[in-house]
């Protein structure tokens, strides 16, 4: 019947699944960073490291991450999504779990940054897979509701971290994190592989590509298109300046709160989780905003907002205002990643999805990796809050460098012989 299946044709049982697994994932991610954020002055203290120190365990996280993505892309483009998000899925968060049995800085930070490759190939090819199965008048505001997954994944992670951390300290946090291994085991024998990439494979097999060449690489096939070359680097660039911003804040946003305020951690805990609250209902929001009004307009009009919102934050928030300030910028912080997905996977064909997705993502982690070690600096030698304060700036470099440079809705994610009619 024509109410079992959704506008293109899929039916929507598989669709939910498709969607319930990739929350779980993105749910799972959330709660990683978070639990590392909410443990990162219980860790400095128990290994015995500087601030200065502790902000490059942030730095190698976003490394690890930026290849995995950067490798992802590539190799989901060749052998399908599902497969790479099932084993990027067991990778980090059997690597965090082992965070636990760390007793040196130095093994600390190399596992962490090892589980970074699985965090970032899980996300950015998550969000490709997902985009895939969607029509694009809902595809933002679907995609929305996954990144808001990574806010519920905060939540939890802060409110765990709000009693467990003072009751058990810092150790069971990441022990928790193994339980996602559990459900990658049924994301990789019950959900099916994206249709999209199954036919682009089918018109490979018959020799019918957008590549130039026989046999070309996906990145080849990026750079030697002008337009698709074109939107890889404005892509790349603006999200240097966005997650240079977003990885900032992610980091320090906890201490600043816990040192800055005169409340007690298990508050600090729950004004955390208030603030990625609203940070959830930013991306439900921003994507329904986004399917609207446009994706760029939404996009850019939240980093503008972020970026006048993050001083305010540190130089007019007190005891009595900080809760309000908090769900204005929670709310405004999640617009951007709910949009994201949709807006970076309608800018690719299918054959190099994955690829023009995970590449531009990753290169922007790997070129934000010194901002969880900026803010350390800044730290020691002003204030946490000045570091926060400053990464306004990269929200607005973010928002003009996609004014200038990229378009929106470029190319159907449903359709891969559209994809060919566009390039050629």
């Amino acid at each position: 019947m024509a109410s079992d299946v959704n506008e293109l044709g899929y039916s929507k049982k598989i669709v939910n699944l498709v969607i319930l697994g990739t929350v779980i994932a993105f749910m799972a991610d959330g709660m990683d960073n978070m639990m590392m954020s909410m443990s990162l002055q219980a860790v400095i203290k128990d290994l015995g490291v500087s601030q200065l120190m502790a902000g490059t365990i942030g730095t190698g996280s976003l490394i690890g991450a930026g290849i995995g993505g950067l490798c992802a892309g590539v190799v989901a483009d060749r052998i399908g999504r599902i497969k790479v998000i099932t084993w990027s899925l067991v990778w980090f968060s059997v690597l965090t779990a082992g965070l636990a049995f760390c007793h040196t800085f130095n093994s600390f930070f190399w596992i962490r940054l090892l589980a970074g490759l699985g965090l970032g190939a899980e996300f950015s090819i998550g969000s490709v897979y997902v985009a895939e199965f969607i029509s694009t008048k809902k595809r933002a505001f679907t995609l929305g509701i996954l990144t808001a997954m990574w806010a519920v994944g905060y939540m939890i992670a802060a409110l765990m971290a709000s009693y467990l951390l003072p009751a058990w300290g810092w150790r069971p946090m990441f022990m928790i994190a193994i339980i996602p291994t559990v459900f990658a085991v049924g994301i990789r024998y019950f959900l099916p592989e994206s249709p999209a990439w199954l036919k682009a494979q089918e018109l490979k097999s018959k020799g019918i590509t957008i590549a130039k060449k026989k046999d070309a690489g996906t990145y080849s096939i990026i750079f030697n298109d002008p337009v698709l070359r074109k939107t890889f680097l404005v892509w790349a660039l603006a999200n240097v300046f966005y997650l240079f911003g977003y990885y900032g804040a992610i980091t320090w946003f906890p201490s600043y709160v816990q040192k800055s305020f005169a409340i007690s951690f298990a508050k600090s805990g729950v004004y955390i989780a208030l603030n990625y609250f609203a940070m959830f209902i930013g991306g439900l929001a921003g994507g329904r905003m986004a399917d609207l009004w446009g994706r760029k307009k939404v996009f850019c009009g939240a980093c503008i907002a972020i970026a006048i919102l993050a001083p305010a934050l540190v130089y007019f928030a007190n005891p009595s205002n900080l809760m309000y300030l908090l769900l204005a910028f929670g709310f405004c912080y999640g617009i951007p990643p709910g949009i994201q997905g949709a807006f970076q996977a309608e800018c690719w064909p299918t054959a190099v999805r994955g690829t023009g997705l995970g590449g531009t993502f990753n290169i922007g982690r790997l070129g934000s990796f010194l901002s969880p070690l900026f803010i350390g600096v800044l730290a020691v030698n002003y204030s946490i809050g000045a570091g926060i304060a400053a990464l306004g700036v990269a929200y607005v470099l973010a928002a003009i460098t996609l004014i200038v440079g990229v378009g929106e809705k470029q190319f159907d994610c449903s359709d891969a012989e559209h994809d060919l009619e566009v390039v050629a």
